[in-house]
């Protein structure tokens, strides 16, 4: 049935279990009260705080208590049936009422029964009638012996049961009003059949479902009302349940004469007293739209996987387990395996030992709920390749994941022409290298004719003091010999770094703390500007190790440094001040060199990143643009901006660890 009418029922039945006349209840599998309608409270005296979720036979005599959980509760989650079962209830100020109790079970998909709506009649006065009644006849028999002058007196007692028994035939009748007025408000078809067929009740939603009245269906087969076709099917599940005995399920497309409709029915026996069965008891439910559901879900599948299998990238659903569940083609082709026998199987299984362990770290992190995506290589059956991944966590509504959906590309000739790039780009820093020293080269020579000609010095003071001055000038003679010492060894730093800043070598990266790295690259045009410019270090401390390839990185700040220094050639000595900090940023740790010069014009703060840009009337315009190169080599990004009112900024920024490091 629609749900819309499913929902309609629902507030009906709720509407008229609610405000019955008789008291009416709901039970679990356990027993424990669910629901009571406001005449069970009425006549009872609890609230219904004060009920819901106990046991039904906390409020029943010892004698009902014991009769309940012996026979009726047990019979009842067998058959779900119940018919008018004897109970004493005792009231919240201790009366003992005497009632019948009918009762229905309500079923799961499986045709279990879930939970049991029972009808309660009072019923005190009429057995306190029967009691009175049979001690009446006791002693009217006993008086008919004595005397038949009694015989008035027994006839107008006799009017009296009458007249009860009238009034209980009424209730029962009303009894039955209730359940089946209940048994009509169900959505779903539901009826009872005897053993040769015919429908012995059947609800409003059976007759409808049929295309039939409830009149024409009581006491008729299948076979006298049904298409032939469909009343075979119906009685092929007939005849098998009543041969096992056991409740049995059908799914059934059934036709009454408004076309085929899919039907899930759930029939059971229906037992006598004795255990035997005399009948059926079944309730159906409409599935035609479902089935369209799931017909329409798999034509999505099939067009799904054709287009999955026509991509090249490796597709896959790992579930919470860490089993594929789904691969397309293409896991064929890398693992030359079926892709039949990949599912089910572990990443473990499939992975080798040293893949998996590698990509362990973001499996676990796609279970935990997070998209992870990353680059690396792996040993496949059909060859080595790089790889780019993404996985793409499953969450359902409750906010448990389920698994994750991956997608594997072969990223192998992209990487090699990357390395070729990145080799190109390494040759041609190497030039700019080489051309950047000879700028510096007088720099340099005047910083080093520094240190020799104190060396000079020294060694000839030394020699002079040794021929005046005898044991006291000891003293002297050390200083002079500690201060040749530390010019020689200086000279030696500096032409060792000028050295090794201009050799070619293999590039690789390392660890390195990116303060020293910073300092390093000072100290190579400290000679340069130490007349010119003020600089200042803001350099945060304890940051993090970053993976770089240190000659690459300490070229990148020497033309940051020079830029800087540059742009205040024209500007007056007190305002040429340079700003060099670190920090540890969103992105990484992130460096900035800030200068008080002319500044850039707003339209050229992302050109001067352009090769062969400039804004120098003798510049080549290739420092920033290989500056670039280097910077998103290493994972990161390198940007400009002002300086407030005066100025401009560079910056830069390193990841932590750089996700190509292998490659650089």
């Amino acid at each position: 049935m629609a749900g819309a009418g499913r929902e309609g029922g629902e507030w009906r039945y709720r509407d008229l279990y609610e405000k019955a006349p008789v008291m009416m209840q709901s039970v679990d599998r356990r027993a424990r009260l669910i629901r009571v309608n406001e005449t069970w409270l009425r006549v009872m005296g609890y609230t219904r705080a004060a009920v819901i979720g106990r046991p039904f036979t906390d409020f029943l005599s010892p004698e009902s208590r014991a009769y309940a959980l012996s026979s009726v509760i047990p019979q009842f989650f067998r058959t779900g049936l119940t018919h008018e079962a004897p109970y004493s209830f005792i009231k919240a100020t201790g009366e003992v009422i005497e009632v019948l109790v009918s009762a229905f079970g309500a079923r799961n998909d499986a045709g279990e029964v879930v939970e049991g709506i029972a009808v309660i009649i009072e019923v005190t006065a009429q057995k306190r009638a029967e009691r009175e009644s049979r001690a009446l006849n006791a002693e009217l028999e006993r008086r008919v012996a004595e005397r038949t002058e009694a015989l008035t007196a027994a006839n107008r007692a006799l009017r009296a049961e009458i007249a009860e028994r009238r009034q209980a035939e009424d209730a029962l009748r009303q009894r039955e009003e209730i359940l089946n007025a209940v048994f009509d408000s169900a959505s779903d078809p539901i009826f009872v059949k005897d053993r040769a067929g015919r429908y012995i009740m059947a609800n409003r939603a059976t007759a409808d479902a049929m295309g039939l009245s409830r009149e024409a269906l009581i006491g008729h087969s299948d076979r006298e009302v049904a298409p032939a076709e469909t009343a075979a099917i119906i009685e092929a599940g007939d005849r098998l349940l009543l041969e096992t005995g056991h409740k049995q399920a059908f799914e059934e497309a059934l036709d009454f004469g408004a076309g085929v409709t899919s039907r899930l029915t759930t029939k059971s026996p229906y037992h006598n007293g004795r255990g035997e069965v005399i009948g059926i008891v079944g309730v159906s439910q409409d599935i035609t739209s479902l089935k369209a559901a799931e017909q329409e879900l798999r034509t999505s599948e099939q067009r799904m996987r054709v287009i999955t299998d026509a991509l090249p990238a490796c597709i896959s659903y790992v579930d919470s387990e860490e089993r594929y569940r789904f691969v397309n083609r293409t896991y064929e082709d890398w693992f030359l395996v079926p892709r039949a026998q990949i599912i089910g199987l572990r990443l473990r299984d499939l992975l080798a030992e040293r893949d998996y362990e590698r990509s362990k770290p973001f499996i676990e992190a796609a279970l935990a709920g997070h998209r992870v995506r990353g680059q690396r290589r792996g040993d496949y059956p059909s060859g080595e390749r790089h790889v780019d991944f993404t996985c793409v966590p499953d969450i359902d509504e409750s906010g448990a994941v389920r698994g994750f959906f991956g997608w594997i590309t072969d990223i192998t000739a992209q990487k090699e022409a990357e390395a070729k790039e990145s080799q190109r780009h390494s040759e041609l820093a190497h030039v700019a290298r080489l051309g950047t020293m000879g700028e510096m080269a007088s720099a340099l020579a005047h910083e080093l004719n520094q240190p020799l000609a104190a060396i000079n010095n020294y060694a000839r003071g030394s020699q002079r003091r040794l021929g005046t001055f005898a044991e006291p000038g000891a003293s002297e003679f050390r200083y002079a010999l500690e201060q040749i010492s530390f010019q020689a060894n200086r000279a030696s730093q500096i032409i060792a770094h000028i050295g090794k800043f201009v050799r070619k070598s293999t590039r690789r990266t390392a660890q390195a703390d990116i303060n020293k790295v910073i300092l390093s690259a000072w100290s190579l045009v400290e000679a340069e500007a130490r007349d010119q410019v003020d600089v200042g270090f803001d350099l945060a401390a304890g940051l993090p190790a970053v993976a770089v390839n240190q000659i690459e990185i300490e070229q990148v700040l020497l033309n940051l440094f020079r830029n800087a220094n540059d742009a205040m050639r024209g500007a007056p000595r007190p305002k040429r001040r340079i700003h060099v900090a670190s920090a540890l940023g969103s992105a990484g740790i992130e460096v900035r060199i800030a200068d008080r010069g002319c500044g850039l014009p707003p339209d050229e703060a992302e050109r001067i990143f352009d090769a062969f840009f400039t804004t120098k009337r003798n510049g080549m315009g290739m420092g920033l643009s290989i500056s670039r190169t280097i910077i998103e080599a290493h994972g990161g990004r390198i940007w400009a901006m002002p300086n407030g009112e005066v100025g401009t900024v560079v910056a830069f920024s390193l990841p932590l660890v750089a996700p190509h490091a292998a490659d650089l």
